[in-house]
Formats: structure tokens, C-alpha cells, sequence
């Protein structure tokens, strides 16, 4: 029987808060701390490497095995039901509620090279030329900050919202999976208008893109994935 506390009545707004303070760092550091571009795209690269984390550890612990698709499988019957009753065993996590079915465990296998491609495909095609061409040896305060918070506040979601009161019942590996490759969509989009604009206003106005990522323009863009995150977060 699914457990109803007090955690899973809270759980929804562990998550709602992680994904304030992943969108509300970058604000802070434009308003508080004149950061540049390159802060705020190697954030969010480091958000995209939190968000992958956090997915696997969920991926592993799906309580939901994915089905064989029965009509274009070339097994036998009794091969099939074997192949069945080994993806249904599980590996139990002494003293909890908690297993690891074996049919997750390929999926998982399969990604983490997936998800380490998208990581560094955006640390090499978004965020690493911009943060190359960034004369500066130190990382702004608030991004190390930043992606701390967004750890853990990811981390007690899963660990609440998603291990503890049972959410994991009704995922399946690939889910949490799915959430970063949007999540990873939305962000580099983000990043090449921020990118983008910034240029832009720097070849207008004559000044560095470091500056630029303060105007308003860049505000308004990192407002823009805000939004998209909490309707995100709701649908």
C-alpha cells in the first residue's frame, strides 16, 4: 500500500523550489554580481550535469519495467516468458521498500554514455567556446552556489518526492530520462540567445559581452526559461 505523509504532500514543492533557485542564481547573478555570459553558461551546464545525476539514480530505481513489444519480437514463447520473468526479478535495498528490477538495469547501462553525450555536447558547443574566449581565471561564487543548491534540492526531491513516499511505482527508466533531454533542449536554446543577444547589443553598443549579459535583453531571456520551466513543472 502507497504510503500518504507529510513528505509527499511537500514533495511537489521540494521540486518547484529546485527549479526557482536553478532560474533565480543566474538573475541573482546579473543583478548582484555583474556576471558575464560565460557564468551563466557554465551554470547551466552544470545544471544539465545535476539534472543527468539525479535522472540515473531515478532511471535505476523505476518501479515500472518497460515492455517487450510482443508483435516484432523473433523469440519463442518460452524463450519470451523466460526473458519476462528475468526482467521482473529484482534486487532488494535491505531495510526499505526499494528494489532494482533487472529489466532497468540494461536501460540504465544504455544511458549514461547517452546522457554524458548531451552534457558534453553542451559544455562543448554552448558553453565551452563562450567560457574559452572569457578573459577570467575565476568562477563567480554564485555559480558554484548556485549548482550546489540545485543538487540538493534535486537530491531531497528524489530522495522524498520520488524513493520515499513511493513515486517510483510509477516510472519507468526512461521518464526522469526524458526530463533532461527537455530540460537540456530548453537550456540551449537559452544559451544561444543569451549568446546571441549579447553579441548583438556588444556590436551595437561597443562593449564587451560581458557587459551585455547584464542588459535587459539577457534578463528577459533567462525570464523566458523560467516560465518554460514552471510549465514544465505543472503539465
Amino acid at each position: 500500500m502507497k504510503r500518504v505523509s507529510l513528505s509527499y504532500m511537500l514533495s511537489p514543492d521540494i521540486r518547484l523550489i529546485s527549479v526557482i533557485v536553478a532560474n533565480g542564481a543566474p538573475i541573482i547573478g546579473i543583478l548582484g554580481f555583474q556576471t558575464s555570459t560565460a557564468a551563466i553558461l557554465l551554470f547551466y551546464w552544470l545544471e544539465l550535469g545535476v539534472l543527468a545525476i539525479w535522472a540515473l539514480i531515478r532511471a535505476l530505481f523505476a518501479g515500472e519495467v518497460p515492455e517487450v513489444n510482443t508483435d516484432q519480437t523473433i523469440l519463442s514463447k518460452s524463450t519470451l516468458n523466460k526473458y519476462s520473468r528475468w526482467r521482473e526479478n529484482y534486487f532488494p535495498i535491505p531495510w526499505t521498500n526499494i528494489s532494482i528490477y533487472y529489466g532497468t538495469i540494461p536501460a540504465f547501462i544504455f544511458f549514461i554514455p547517452l546522457l554524458t553525450a548531451v552534457w558534453l555536447g553542451f559544455g562543448g558547443f554552448v558553453a565551452g567556446p563562450v567560457v574559452d574566449a572569457t578573459d577570467t581565471t575565476e568562477t563567480p561564487l554564485w555559480v558554484i552556489t548556485g549548482a550546489i543548491a540545485v543538487f540538493s534540492f534535486e537530491g531531497g526531491q528524489t530522495m522524498i518526492g520520488y524513493l520515499y513516499t513511493g513515486g517510483y511505482q510509477n516510472t519507468n527508466a526512461w521518464m526522469p530520462v526524458k526530463q533532461v533531454f527537455i530540460h537540456g533542449f530548453v537550456l540551449t536554446l537559452a544559451g544561444f540567445f543569451i549568446l546571441i543577444f549579447a553579441r548583438e547589443f556588444a556590436e551595437a553598443r561597443t562593449v564587451t559581452i560581458e557587459t551585455a549579459a547584464s542588459t535587459a535583453i539577457v534578463s528577459s531571456v533567462l525570464l523566458c526559461k523560467f516560465i518554460i520551466d514552471l510549465i514544465v513543472y505543472y503539465l
